[in-house]
């Protein structure tokens, strides 16, 4: 198993869509950096998920304006809070999205993810050879299961192998039920 992720300040800060200097501040305030001075992705982003308050980040920007080149948005009118509720909700959300994307990004890089196509590629192989061994099973039995019960191995076959069919089609159905 590959050990952590390692990055460097500015790596991880595009990771999670911060500044350089926004991660520095981090990391004084606790943020688990190497002794070089990189970050170990994983505890990083567990740091972040339990220390950092989303709506915090919302309201540092505001407090950080740069001058802004379209006028600004008028102010709410008094009982119009609602609209502002929804969109600190709707940042918050999305800084959480952005904090699992970089989370998904790290274990896709550490080869913790596999991709649909490969799964269900293997798994239909696997399906595949279980069948296969179950037909030639029942092959491999018929003489000795004809002689113990004293009847035609060519009749005793074809009853075998119809109920084995069915039975792995039944497997099969259930299968792609269960999906």
């Amino acid at each position: 198993m590959p050990g952590p992720v390692i990055e460097t300040k500015a790596a991880f800060a595009r990771r999670v869509g911060l500044s350089r200097p926004r991660i520095t501040q981090l990391a004084a305030k606790g943020l688990p950096v190497t002794p070089d001075g990189k970050i170990d992705v994983g505890a990083a982003l567990e740091w972040m998920s339990r220390e950092l308050d989303p709506t915090q980040r919302v309201a540092q920007s505001k407090a950080k304006a740069r001058p802004a080149l379209v006028p600004p948005v008028p102010a709410p009118v008094e009982g119009d809070g609602e609209e502002d509720g929804d969109l600190i909700a709707a940042r918050t959300e999305h800084e959480w999205l952005k904090v699992e994307r970089a989370r998904l990004a790290l274990e896709r890089d550490k080869g913790d993810v596999a991709p649909w196509a490969e799964i269900d590629r293997v798994l239909f192989e696997h399906g595949r050879r279980h069948r296969d061994a179950w037909l030639a099973w029942s092959q491999r039995v018929v003489p000795d299961m004809a002689a113990d019960l004293k009847v035609d191995g060519a009749k005793l076959t074809a009853v075998l192998r119809k109920f084995v069919s069915a039975h792995l089609q039944e497997l099969a159905e259930t299968a792609r039920a269960g999906r």
